[in-house]
């Protein structure tokens, strides 16, 4: 096979993965903003049709993943270019496109029903929840697995951190 044809097309498949894996972590689930004062939730279908509910008032639109990588979404209520940054079962964390880029989270209330993340993630490392079984490429062994559920955590539970370090700063500044 061509040298040339090779470091062509890896990029591409690169990009296409991504599109894949964000896409699979957005769909055919509710995904509710964490930490907002109302209730804001989003619906993504395949289709590339959104419901956004905002205390109870529905609104649709359109979201697609555009070719960077970010999230377009389009409603009368939100217009929003987001960056994915990556998921877990049950949570996303997301970033507005921009220069300030913000993290937040996300959760499905499926999986977290009392929309507690932090008591769910607590309980996930200490593997008193198990785990729908994943269709995408799994870790070679259950002790990579976890070590991988032990980061993503860390991750997560180091990001809740910044967002309330950086929502305490804005508060006095």
């Amino acid at each position: 096979m061509n040298s040339n044809y090779l470091s062509n097309i890896i990029p591409r498949l690169k990009k296409f993965a991504q599109k894949i894996e964000i896409k699979e972590a957005l769909v055919d689930k509710v995904w509710v903003i964490y930490g907002d004062t109302d209730l804001i939730e989003y619906e993504f279908e395949r289709t590339g049709e959104i419901a956004v509910t905002k205390n109870g008032n529905s609104y649709d639109g359109s979201w697609k993943i555009l070719g960077s990588g970010r999230l377009k979404i389009k409603t009368d209520f939100t217009n929003n270019t987001l960056e994915y940054d990556f998921s877990i079962p049950g949570i996303l964390v997301m970033k507005i496109a921009g220069r300030q880029n913000i993290p937040f989270l996300l959760y499905d209330p499926k999986l977290v029903p009392d929309g507690n993340i932090i008591n769910y993630l607590l309980a996930l490392e200490a593997n008193k929840i198990t785990l729908p079984p994943q269709e995408t490429k799994a870790p070679s062994s259950l002790h990579d697995r976890n070590d991988m559920i032990r980061g993503c955590i860390a991750t997560i539970i180091g990001t809740i951190i910044l967002i309330l370090v950086f929502a305490v700063i804005a508060k006095y500044y």
